[in-house]
């Protein structure tokens, strides 16, 4: 009773805190936002006690509890185990053992509670995403609804950023790089401290999802390029400009290849093959978006990259009413088909604000990751927890481009009752 005491005191005045420090629009959505996010992570949590006991969650517990209790017994043993280079890449010794290691510093902190370090986790993500939504809403106040829809409340978003899970750091982690991208592309000055932070997510993120680091980092930096350059380059089409943008993605999204293996494209092909192949022949029940066996070859990998689209973006969407959260997800997914549809015609609606670099970087870095894991990953219930590396970013376009449709059909019929 005193931890979870002591813990509650800490969480409502960090919470307290940081309210204060907000003057932004909006101020009024913390405490909602945050009472959300904490029933998000008692429902993960149920849910995987009662449903899916021998999920990774407790497999992640377990082993982080064990580590922390080596601290008491053995503490240079522990200091040890903790800085021991982690070893493996597949299929994911490496950060399945990096993650373990942050998770025992968490199970020190909450005495092992499992309640109190999904707590802890999850407020992390909600931080750093209540950051970025502050910062956008600041820049572009007529983004605040879509922002936070998207960043705040969109359902899969809250709960798979919620509780013990790697996604749940790495988000945190994604959240805050793009929190400090976008201070400097408003040509805002970062404080010291999140330059610190910064260095710190690229790398727990790119330690816990490397894929997520190797797609943002080059979308991001070619952004800041494109912007850069065609400011020095007089009248500047917007074809050019988007092939200046589309060229350099390219150039540096090969960077990332030299810094993890299953990023060089060789081995890429591979890994997708692989690990497509293996959730097909070992999917017992589970709800599969294609039960095809790849090749590891360029030309059989490229003709379901259309279908990947697809699947990334909206999968799983066929319905199986005999699986309750199954279907939940399958609801949410066709109401962003309908949303995706209303967006459409908002780009011939499209207002040139200067911030069109932008919108093709969100747009890119879902896209790509959308392909990659919707032809990698065909277990929509994996499916479903991957795609949250780029899913609030879609919701976030989805819903500017659907706003965008609603303004140009309302001025539309006011122009023709004229």
């Amino acid at each position: 009773m005193a931890w979870w005491a002591l813990h509650t005191v800490l969480i409502v005045i960090l919470a307290r805190f940081a309210w204060k420090k907000q003057d932004g629009p909006i101020r009024a959505f913390f405490w909602p936002a945050g009472l959300v996010k904490i029933l998000a992570t008692v429902a993960v949590l149920v849910i995987h006690r009662y449903y899916y006991p021998e999920s990774d969650m407790f497999f992640f517990y377990d082993r982080a509890t064990q580590l922390s209790q080596r601290a008491v017994s053995d503490f240079p043993g522990f200091l040890n185990s903790l800085f021991t280079p982690a070893s493996g890449y597949y299929p994911g010794e490496a950060r399945t053992e990096f993650f373990v290691k942050l998770l025992s510093l968490v199970a020190l902190f909450t005495h092992h509670n499992v309640l109190l370090m999904s707590l802890w986790l999850s407020l992390m993500s909600f931080f750093a995403s209540w950051h970025l939504v502050q910062v956008i809403t600041k820049w572009q106040p007529a983004w605040k609804w879509p922002a936070i829809v998207a960043f705040l409340f969109y359902p899969s978003v809250v709960f798979w950023t919620s509780g013990i899970m790697k996604e749940t750091l790495a988000m945190a982690g994604i959240y805050f790089i793009m929190t400090v991208f976008l201070k400097l592309w408003t040509m805002q000055r970062p404080a010291w401290w999140e330059y610190i932070l910064l260095v710190l997510s690229v790398w727990v993120a790119w330690k816990l999802k490397y894929y997520y680091v190797a797609v943002l980092m080059p979308v991001l930096l070619a952004a800041l390029v494109t912007r850069a350059l065609g400011r020095k380059m007089l009248q500047i089409t917007k074809v050019r400009e988007m092939f200046l943008f589309a060229a350099t993605f390219f150039l540096l999204i090969l960077l990332p290849g030299f810094f993890h293996p299953n990023l060089r494209p060789a081995r890429l092909i591979k890994v997708v093959a692989e690990n497509h192949n293996h959730m097909v022949m070992n999917a017992g029940s589970t709800h599969l978006t294609g039960t095809e066996i790849i090749e590891p070859h360029i030309t059989d990998i490229a003709s379901h990259i259309l279908p990947g689209l697809a699947y990334g973006l909206f999968a799983p969407y066929t319905p199986d009413f005999t699986h309750g959260f199954y279907m939940l997800s399958v609801i949410e997914n066709w109401l962003l088909v309908l949303l995706t549809v209303c967006s459409m015609p908002a780009l011939f609606f499209y207002k040139d604000d200067g911030e069109r670099v932008l919108l093709w970087a969100a747009l890119a870095f879902c896209i790509v990751l959308a392909c990659w894991l919707g032809v990698a990953v065909p277990a929509a219930g994996t499916l479903v927890r991957y795609k949250v590396g780029f899913l609030s970013c879609w919701v976030l376009l989805v819903l500017l481009g659907a706003k965008n449709t609603w303004v140009a059909v309302q001025c539309w019929k006011r122009h023709a009752m004229k």
